[in-house]
């Protein structure tokens, strides 16, 4: 499994596994709901947009990363958001599906892209050797990052 995900009725739990299969839960009744769903490509980071009726998914194709929507029956329409080219190494994307951070591989340079607009929003570059964006914070307007420090730490001195 890859991800799980809560729709807001609160009963239906959402399971997104490297498979590219998408599985619905009745959690009032400990079933699956229905069957599985099946995306053509393969899923990195995704979630619900705030409609909780299409998917955000960061796309793997290949060297290539793109951000598209997946909506209507079953989520097999997609919508092309952002073509992110070859130099994504992580993402994260924002709980109402509106912001993407990304890190490049060179790994301190950071992107954070407004997927309503598709268009980027900031750039930095943190004073580390990796950097990988966990989570979005306040609506958006902050970023949890995790990294390793190109100094080390020094206790006391």
């Amino acid at each position: 499994m890859n991800a799980l995900a809560l729709l807001p009725d609160n009963t239906t739990l959402v399971s997104g596994s490297t498979d590219c299969s998408v599985c619905f839960w009745n959690t009032a009744t400990s079933r699956r709901g229905g069957d599985h769903v099946t995306l053509p490509v393969l899923v990195g980071p995704w979630r619900f947009a705030a409609d909780s009726k299409s998917v955000v998914i960061l796309e793997d194709q290949g060297p290539a990363a793109v951000v598209a929507r997946w909506q209507g029956v079953d989520f097999q329409e997609r919508v092309p958001l952002l073509n992110l080219g070859t130099n994504v190494y992580e993402a994260c994307i924002s709980e109402d599906g509106r912001w993407l951070a990304t890190t490049s591989w060179t790994g301190s340079e950071v992107q954070v892209w407004d997927l309503h607009s598709r268009n980027q929003s900031c750039e930095f570059t943190a004073n580390a050797k990796s950097v990988v964006p966990c989570q979005f914070m306040a609506q958006g307007s902050r970023l949890v990052i995790l990294h390793e420090l190109t100094t080390p730490c020094t206790n006391g001195t």
